[in-house]
């Protein structure tokens, strides 16, 4: 029983805080986006890119555990490159942790016009209020809720996947292999749906005991959720992209307003529901990223900060509605790879000034 509540509360709840994240509004642009480069081409990338955000959540997790102060990425770009790391580092958690809040609004309506269909304002409200007023939650809550949603969450995308997976055979044999026109597309939208640095801070912060400020043995578990928490998404990633595959022989750039008509009404309010949930657990998750680097690393209080971020995703929506390809290309192409060049400079400097291999050999 200890050996169940210990995986339970040292590898399952943190693992769905980084799952949560990663499968976010990413996965909805795949089968799309798979559809333009080549089936095969696509989860080459997948794999690949997949193996990549692993290295790099490592090396985050590192940086977390070997500096003393709490900070968040800009702290830390400020702490190990100075001023030059510093600008960049808050241009993208602003700037670019927003615009990716601004993309779960925007799938979102996707979702909801699914399950109901009030005004669209209202939707908005809505889904912008859900998200919004868990970024205040307890960690320790976060966790609890964001397991039992991935739970949740996976079983929709099984559902889905055994409702419509007949019709693989007479849809899957029209889709190119490799279309090598298109092998930069998928390079932003894959590395948008690898998103999950901003919950490696939470995932240390969970293993520390608050009152001796100490983290669990070895590092052992925190491993662990890192590795597994990146890696289980990519089987996400394929059952969800192979059902859409299955149901249409024509995706459309979010996979969900192509569903209707292709699958019984049930089932569509089934992927309402879940997808709605799950794009919420990440919007929280990114909301916290942002409200917690202006609180440590930028000095601010925690109402201001929190009344800074809130209402900008709704900005984000109003003028990138409809756009929703160009906006994740443009996370991915800049947003993340900037992140990624950071973290492996900052981790470089954190290896100079403190050698112990942690997380990597």
């Amino acid at each position: 029983m200890r050996l169940i509540k210990s995986w339970y509360s040292n590898f399952l709840l943190p693992t769905s805080i980084l799952v949560d994240l990663i499968i976010g509004a990413g996965v909805f642009t795949l089968p799309y986006i798979f559809t333009q480069s080549g089936f095969f081409l696509g989860f080459l990338y997948l794999i690949i890119f997949g193996i990549l955000a692993l290295f790099v959540h490592l090396m985050y997790a590192e940086i977390v555990v070997k500096t003393k102060e709490r900070h968040r990425l800009v702290g830390y770009a400020n702490l190990y490159l100075g001023k030059w790391g510093f600008y960049p580092a808050l241009f993208m958690v602003i700037v670019g942790d927003v615009l990716v809040l601004g993309v779960f609004l925007i799938l979102g309506i996707s979702f909801f016009s699914l399950v109901w269909a009030p005004p669209i304002w209202l939707q908005l409200l809505i889904l912008w209020g859900l998200g919004s007023v868990f970024i205040f939650v307890s960690k320790n809550l976060m966790a609890e809720s964001e397991f039992f949603l991935n739970d949740g969450l996976f079983l929709g995308i099984l559902t889905i996947f055994l409702l419509i997976f007949g019709n693989l055979e007479e849809n899957i044999h029209q889709l190119s292999f490799f279309n090598f026109k298109n092998i930069l597309l998928p390079l932003g939208p894959i590395a948008f749906s690898f998103l999950g640095i901003q919950a490696i801070p939470l995932v240390i912060d969970y293993f520390k005991d608050d009152t001796k400020n100490t983290m669990s043995k070895e590092y052992l578990w925190e491993g662990r959720v890192i590795v597994f928490g990146t890696l289980i998404p990519i089987i996400f990633y394929a059952l969800f992209t192979v059902a859409v595959f299955a149901s249409s022989q024509e995706v459309s750039p979010d996979s969900i307003s192509g569903l209707i008509g292709k699958i019984a009404s049930p089932a569509l309010i089934i992927v309402g529901l879940f997808g709605i949930v799950n794009l919420r657990s990440s919007y929280t998750i990114i909301g916290r990223n942002i409200r917690d680097s202006l609180v440590y690393d930028l000095g601010w209080k925690s109402s201001l900060a929190s009344f800074l971020i809130i209402p900008l995703p709704l900005l984000v929506f109003y003028f990138f509605q409809g756009k929703l390809i160009e906006l994740v290309s443009f996370i991915g192409d800049f947003i993340i790879l900037g992140y990624i060049l950071l973290i492996v400079l900052i981790w470089l400097r954190v290896r100079k000034k403190d050698a112990r291999k942690i997380f990597l050999g």
